[in-house]
């Protein structure tokens, strides 16, 4: 196994690191350089393990490591972490920066508010659910996948009744959106999938957006009301079919 380097001298290695993952604890996902995110992955998970020993000296060594939300880690990280025993962060590769061509990552702390792994899974329910030509409840979750049950169970299995009547409300409103997209004509919405690339980016060229898919770069306003109706009152467009399955 190769060991990743830094080119950075110890005291800015330690600065640059600080800077990462308390920028990550702000912000609860960052973006940055493989090689940089998977060293502030390993910081980050040692200062909430040190954050859940509830100690003086663990305290101290975390006070003086975050530049700015110690707070934040001991009055909202440990609680939400308190019944895990690892795995407090999340690595999504991102593709390659355009100019040096350098892998770039998105760090993430497990069940953030804009979890993207949690976003795929509600778009994958979402999906199966129309595919069998019925509307989402937590009772129908036979009706899915074994890959897409198991995925679901291991998401919900660490959130509050308030957090999972949050999710399951969330696969409805994508399931709305998918329908609204299909039946006006602007995206469609078929099984004929093509196969998911392994990281966060695909080619824009060539590739079909289906109803409710979201690609890098596109609007988030893309799935409002609003935007739905351009082009539908102002000017015909042609758009494939609107079958559901």
């Amino acid at each position: 196994m190769v060991k990743q380097h830094l080119h950075y001298n110890k005291q800015n290695k330690q600065m640059l690191m600080r800077n990462l993952v308390s920028q990550l604890f702000h912000n609860e996902q960052i973006t940055t350089t493989l090689p940089k995110a998977k060293e502030a992955q390993k910081f980050a998970d040692r200062l909430i393990t040190k954050g859940k020993n509830n100690t003086s000296k663990s305290d101290s060594l975390a006070n003086s490591f975050l530049i700015d939300p110690f707070n934040k880690l001991k009055n909202q990280l440990v609680d939400r972490y308190k019944d895990r025993q690892g795995g407090y962060t999340r690595l999504h590769l991102l593709g390659n920066r355009q100019g040096d061509n350098a892998p770039r990552a998105v760090l993430e702390l497990v069940d953030n508010p804009r979890d993207i792994k949690r976003e795929v899974l509600m778009r994958t329910i979402a999906r199966e659910s129309l595919l069998r030509k019925t509307s989402w409840s937590p009772e129908k979750s036979n009706i899915l996948r074994q890959l897409t049950q198991i995925n679901l169970s291991k998401s919900l299995r660490y959130l509050s009744q308030e957090e999972k009547d949050t999710f399951h409300q969330n696969v409805l409103d994508i399931q709305d959106r998918i329908l609204a997209e299909s039946q006006l004509g602007l995206r469609r919405f078929d099984s004929d999938r093509k196969p998911q690339s392994n990281t966060l980016t695909w080619p824009s060229k060539g590739k079909t957006v289906y109803a409710g898919e979201r690609t890098s770069g596109m609007a988030k306003s893309e799935g409002s009301p609003i935007s739905l109706s351009k082009g539908v009152f102002r000017k015909s467009r042609k758009g494939p079919s609107n079958k559901l399955v």
